[in-house]
């Protein structure tokens, strides 16, 4: 089903490098948003075929 391949290495090394950036520059704690909010801005991300990993990434790191 799933396997630990290296698409799947790179996108958590991305996730990881993303990580030590927040918690080096000490950013204020993201509040909760609600679903209006979110979706006025990044539409629907539940989709048969996906957004992929690097895609949601991006958008978890813009909005």
């Amino acid at each position: 089903m799933h396997e630990f391949t290296a698409e799947v290495e790179e996108l958590a090394k991305e996730i990881l490098d993303y990580s030590l950036v927040r918690l080096k520059s000490d950013p204020p704690l993201d509040g909760p948003r609600t679903f209006e909010d979110l979706y006025s801005q990044v539409g629907n991300t539940i989709t048969e075929k996906g957004l992929g990993g690097h895609a949601t990434l991006e958008l978890f790191k813009s909005v």
